[in-house]
């Protein structure tokens, strides 16, 4: 349930960002598609950073399960959270800055996603990669229809809301994840 909202949101993202930069906030094609690359920037960011740095942190002794656990929520909780503060925002600027930080948050998510497959599947980590794969990708069939409804009905404000708000269920999913027993 948890990468199925992750890659919700994720999609949502990929299918709508161009589009609601220029319809929302006006920008051109050209500088949409300068200022539409910052979150994708600053998703690499964060993964690089995250993976590295939780993967210490568990070197070091720390717990799976709150490193994990902690970092997959934390991260669906920054993107809904900045995500809802985009709608807030008048100034394109900023609120490019604040889709950044949103999409990038998922890096903290996508690490402790798959992470988790690998300490959850043990020798079947493959199997567990690809059916919480197989549940990502149904939340990526699912987010630029569903999103294209809302933003069409409701505007574009409602649609990002609705992508926030989405989050609840991501954070309440990832306290149910036990990095640290496999299920094999």
């Amino acid at each position: 349930m948890q990468y199925f909202i992750t890659d919700y949101i994720m999609f949502v993202f990929l299918a709508w960002l161009p589009l609601y930069l220029m319809e929302a906030h006006g920008f051109s094609l050209a500088k949409m598609g300068i200022w539409a690359a910052m979150p994708w920037l600053t998703l690499i960011i964060i993964t690089f950073s995250s993976g590295y740095f939780c993967d210490k942190a568990i070197a070091k002794g720390a717990s799976q399960y709150w490193i994990r656990t902690l970092c997959g929520s934390a991260g669906i909780i920054i993107c809904s959270l900045a995500l809802y503060i985009a709608t807030r925002t008048a100034d394109p600027m900023q609120n490019v800055m604040w889709l950044s930080l949103s999409l990038g948050s998922l890096g903290l998510t996508f690490n402790a996603s798959w992470a988790c497959a690998i300490n959850l599947g043990g020798e079947f980590a493959g199997s567990i990669s690809g059916w919480m794969n197989f549940w990502g990708n149904i939340g990526g069939v699912i987010a630029p229809t569903l999103t294209a409804w809302i933003a069409t009905s409701y505007g574009w404000d409602a649609a990002l809301i609705a992508t926030a708000l989405s989050g609840v269920v991501g954070v309440l999913a990832w306290f149910l994840v036990r990095p640290d027993k496999a299920i094999v």
